[in-house]
Formats: structure tokens, sequence, C-alpha cells
């Protein structure tokens, strides 16, 4: 049995995370480690369920990318369950809504596929292997220079 440091449940055939209610510097190795893990053990569907986060820093939506890089690596599905406004606009602004599949609620996140539906983790070949996979290089964002104040604009 593996142990996670976020709570895991399975819902058909997909691992679904709860995601902590901020994630910030403090505790985005710990998102993006339990992601990475369910990954690598095998998991063709993951879903991070960030309906409880009221509060993601981008060191957060970093550790969401990663995960998404090495679902696709290892061919498999990360789908994001956002519902907080505040929470998706980080998304937005930095990008990431267009990498990942993000999903208002739990509810509407899809479940296995048709093609994923060939057993559970354990049941499929190379389940439990290591992957070396990593994501390609840094996340770069593009954060806009601060608007000039009238006072500078009359200089």
């Amino acid at each position: 049995m593996y142990s996670f440091p976020l709570p895991v449940r399975y819902v058909d055939g997909c691992a679904v995370v709860a995601l902590p209610d901020e994630i910030d510097l403090a505790n985005a190795d710990i998102v993006g480690d339990t992601l990475l893990a369910l990954l690598d053990r095998g998991e063709s569907c993951v879903v991070a369920d960030m309906t409880g986060t009221c509060f993601c820093g981008v060191v957060g939506v970093r550790a969401v990318v990663r995960a998404h890089h090495r679902a696709q690596a290892v061919d498999a599905r990360l789908e994001v369950v956002i519902s907080h406004p505040a929470v998706r606009k980080v998304f937005g602004i930095t990008g990431a809504d267009k990498l990942v599949r993000i999903y208002p609620t739990l509810s509407e996140a899809p479940a296995r596929s048709a093609e994923d539906s060939i057993g559970p983790a354990a049941d499929r070949p190379g389940a439990g292997r290591r992957h070396s996979v990593r994501p390609p290089g840094p996340i770069r964002l593009f954060i806009p220079p601060p608007a000039p104040s009238p006072s500078e604009e009359q200089r």
C-alpha cells in the first residue's frame, strides 16, 4: 500500500488528489511530489481536486504544470478541477489554463475513457516502475512591467 502526504481516493478508476486550501511556497513541493508519485507509480488518470483551494501561488501552478508534462510523457492524463475564481484567474494569467484541462466541478471532470479502462494500475504492464522522464526545462512566466505612474510620464 502506498502512502501519500495528501489524501488520495479513487473515483471511476482515476486517482483523485485533494489539494490543500492554500498552495504556496510552504507546500507546493508536497503537491508536486504527490502528483508526480501517482504518475510515476503508473496511474493513467490523475485528478488534481482544487475545489477546496482558495489561494494558489505561481509555485502551485508550476507544480501542476510539471505534473501535466509528466503525464504527457508517460501517456497518462492529468485533469484539474478548480472552482474558486481567484485560483482560476492565476491559471489564466500564467497561461497554464491553455496547457492543462480545467473543470469547474469534479462531476464534470471525465472519468477514465474507454481506452484507459484496462484495469487498475497494478494490473497494467509496467505498473510501479519509476519513469525517468523530466518535464522540458523551467516554466517561464511573462509578467508585464508595471505601467508608468503619471509623474513618470511627464518627465
